[in-house]
């Protein structure tokens, strides 16, 4: 999505993104007329919406502000719009679900990403007007087509091979043929990347060892996040018998730590280096997943779940922002969106597999 971006220019692609998100959202509000074959596949649609947003919205930060601590500042900021949308999502859904009637969760959030795409129209220079440090190539980028289709080709079956062995298990033939087939295809994708574009998609070449460190922390780090919020949902609501609003009530920390972590960000990187800030991160990962595993069912919510609560934003702002910055350094201005593409992907599809690991556990 964020080749659309390179290509087209970041406002632009980033104004169709809160349009597309707009309108399935609020056709996912309409799929109550039909089943949850209908639901899954309008919310699947409507996951486009942010796959335009994000890459764009960080290529813009990094694009418009300086290397140092104005584009430090701008990637803080974006990072705390996590836990702040986040706690102000779950709330206000819960309240919307017990006091109205659900879709009017979905038809209020495609009003809101109307607004939202007004005012962005408004406020954010033309790609033209945008103040840009240093040279930005006059040659447009071409779309990598091979790159596209076998890279996402092996995600797509290596993410439902991993999906799907926990419900019809390993064993099962198709299992390990998409598993196979998705393998590779990301094998091919690498050799097109290296040797037949022009313009790839993942400038592997041009990543470094700190590049290759903060993104496989991102990798690991993230998976586990899937994890912790997958189990603390169903631990709070199943185990616990908590309704969805006093469950949204006890969650809403995340947004005090989480935009505090996210600021704490640009003085931590710049006093100690992002190898340093990762390490607190993956830190953070870790004591947020051990509490919660070790929570007992009966135990009062101000022991593990409140300190897991308050320690895994930690993980997720101060790991997000930190491989944002490194990735945005690392590349050219007019590859601001590969930088920005590449870390949100890696952050997106490390939660949609990591959480296979316990659930293949749990089914056995």
């Amino acid at each position: 999505m964020r080749r659309l971006g390179d290509m087209y220019g970041y406002k632009k692609i980033y104004l169709i993104g809160w349009l597309w998100f707009s309108i399935w959202s609020i056709i996912t509000g309409f799929s109550y007329t039909s089943n949850h074959i209908m639901f899954s596949a309008c919310r699947a649609l409507q996951g486009i919406g942010p796959a335009l947003l994000i890459p764009n919205a960080v290529a813009l930060i990094g694009r418009t502000l300086p290397v140092g601590k104005q584009r430090m500042i701008g990637f803080a900021c974006f990072g705390a719009c996590g836990p702040l949308g986040a706690t102000a999502g779950a709330v206000f859904s819960a309240l919307i679900a017990e006091l109205a009637w659900w879709p009017w969760m979905f038809w209020v959030l495609g009003i809101v990403c109307l607004i939202v795409m007004g005012l962005a129209y408004i406020i954010l220079p033309d790609e033209n007007q945008e103040q840009v440090s240093g040279p930005v190539s006059a040659k447009p980028p071409k779309f990598d087509y091979w790159g596209t289709i076998t890279g996402v080709s092996g995600l797509i079956l290596i993410n439902t091979a991993l999906n799907q062995a926990p419900i019809v298990l390993w064993p099962t033939p198709y299992v390990g043929t998409l598993l196979g087939f998705g393998c590779l295809l990301l094998v091919v994708f690498v050799f097109v990347e290296l040797h037949a574009t022009d313009d790839p998609l993942i400038p592997i070449r041009g990543l470094g060892k700190d590049a290759i460190f903060a993104l496989t922390c991102i990798v690991t780090g993230w998976a586990s996040h899937g994890i912790w919020a997958y189990y603390l949902y169903l631990f709070l609501e199943g185990l616990r018998g908590q309704s969805a609003l006093l469950t949204s009530a006890q969650t809403s920390p995340v947004a005090i730590t989480g935009v505090l972590f996210a600021f704490s960000t640009v003085w931590l990187i710049h006093r100690f280096g992002v190898s340093y800030v990762m390490f607190i991160a993956m830190t953070c990962f870790m004591v947020g997943a051990l509490l919660l595993a070790t929570m007992p069912i009966h135990q009062t919510y101000w022991l593990h779940a409140f300190f897991s609560i308050l320690i895994m934003p930690g993980a997720m702002n101060l790991s997000y922002p930190a491989a944002n910055m490194l990735m945005s350094s690392a590349l050219p201005k007019e590859k601001q969106g590969i930088a920005a593409s590449l870390v949100s992907t890696m952050v997106n599809y490390s939660i949609s597999s990591g959480w296979v690991l316990p659930a293949r556990s749990t089914a056995t």
